[in-house]
C-alpha cells in the first residue's frame, strides 16, 4: 500500500481542480472501506496541512 500512498501525493501536488481531487478522495474512502483507515486518515490530514489554499480539496476531504 506504500507506493500507492507516494503515488497519491503525486497525483495530488500535481493536478489541480475539484475534478482531480474527487478522484483523489474516492482513493481515500476505497482505503478506509478496505481496513487502511490510519493511512487514509493520515493522508487526509497531510493534504490539508500542504494544502490549506485549497478550497477545493478541503472541501472533498470533508466528505471521505
Amino acid at each position: 500500500m506504500f507506493g500507492n500512498q507516494e503515488r497519491l501525493k503525486k497525483y495530488v501536488e500535481n493536478y489541480v481542480g475539484r475534478k482531480h481531487y474527487k478522484t483523489a478522495c474516492r482513493y481515500l474512502r476505497r482505503m478506509k472501506k478496505l481496513g487502511s483507515k490510519d493511512q487514509a486518515n493520515s493522508l487526509s490530514k497531510d493534504f490539508k496541512e500542504k494544502h490549506p489554499q485549497r478550497r477545493a480539496l478541503t472541501d472533498e476531504l470533508r466528505r471521505v
